[in-house]
């Protein structure tokens, strides 16, 4: 199963830069975002599952820390759980795709 990932996506008012990079999260990440770069990195090699999750987390990291709420942006058991609930919905609606 194959993601599209958009090379760019609009979060707020701010366009980010979709990377995804030859990482296969074997140093325990699947994902990083920043703000101040306006980007988010993709581990290329993460299954289908693991790619939606991280990608949803990743945009969760940024709306909450550009909407000012930084302190939430940090809590990763609140970002898993926003990011898993918006993928689930998502994937009913295939707003991603898969091909």
């Amino acid at each position: 199963m194959i993601i599209k990932v958009p090379g760019r996506i609009k979060i707020g008012n701010l366009v980010y830069e979709i990377k995804e990079l030859d990482e296969d999260g074997q140093d325990e990440w699947f994902g990083r975002s920043s703000t101040s770069k306006q980007t988010l990195k993709l581990a290329k090699n993460s299954s289908a599952e693991r790619l939606r999750d991280t990608f949803w987390h990743e945009i969760m990291h940024t709306h909450l820390n550009d909407a000012g709420y930084s302190s939430l942006g940090k809590d990763e058991v609140l970002i898993d759980s926003l990011a898993r609930i918006i993928n689930q919905v998502n994937e009913q609606l295939d707003v991603i795709t898969d091909t």
